[in-house]
């Protein structure tokens, strides 16, 4: 029997994975823009991509510190909903505890707990 939809955590657990890249790229962009010395770019403009690498910055630090929530949180509607997926959800939380001193275990985690999710048949 699979899990009813309705749980929105799993949002958060994705976008751990989803916010880093996308600072990636806008850091990268920030500076090719910065050492190319491109002339036509305005200075507000440039105010503006350090204002959303923070914003993002911000958003970030904050989803890796509710990771760990996010995975109980979810893992609790799943078992409500009656799914027969058995994770062992202590020990996701524990990787998302540990990952937030550990670059890059939060995202992999998240990639396997979501991947896992979806196979046992639970709707994202």
């Amino acid at each position: 029997m699979a899990a009813q939809a309705g749980s929105r955590w799993w949002y958060f657990i994705a976008g751990v994975i989803v916010l880093p890249i996308i600072w990636f790229v806008l850091f990268f962009i920030v500076l090719s823009i910065l050492f190319t010395g491109v002339g036509v770019i305005s200075a507000e403009f440039i105010s503006i991509l350090y204002n959303a690498l923070a914003l993002i910055g911000v958003i970030l630090f904050l989803l890796v510190l509710i990771f760990p929530i996010a995975i109980y949180q979810d893992q609790k509607h799943i078992q409500k909903g009656g799914s027969t997926w058995k994770s062992n959800t202590i020990l996701y939380i524990l990787g998302g505890i540990f990952g937030i001193g550990v670059p890059l275990l939060q995202q992999f985690i998240a990639i396997m707990y979501l991947y896992k999710r979806n196979e046992c048949g639970v709707p994202l």
